[in-house]
């Protein structure tokens, strides 16, 4: 969410605009979804504890806390996009929902 907080602090401050055919639910997803990287995390883990199960306690940890960020993200975006789906505006009819 780090992301998402200075892109929106960024373009608040008009240092930066989104790009084209960008929304904030993107950027809100693309924050949730950037928790995937984890690779750092599990470098940082193995020099941090000295013990194995230590070791193996935080990759399970940090496994888990992947998984939930991806689908997070993944589950924002897909209710986003059925959000603005249920009601597009239709030529000279004004939003109609759309079943």
């Amino acid at each position: 969410m780090i992301i998402c907080l200075l892109s929106y602090i960024a373009t608040r401050l008009k240092l930066t605009a989104l790009p084209a055919q960008t929304s904030w639910p993107q950027m809100i997803s693309t924050g949730m979804m950037a928790g995937t990287g984890f690779t750092m995390s599990i470098f940082i883990a193995i020099l941090a504890y000295p013990s194995v199960e230590s070791q193996r306690i935080s990759k399970m940890a940090l496994m888990v806390a992947c998984l939930l960020a991806g689908v997070t993200g993944y589950l924002y975006l897909k209710m986003k996009k059925q959000l603005i789906n249920c009601c597009s505006p239709r030529p000279g009819k004004g939003l109609v929902p759309i079943l």
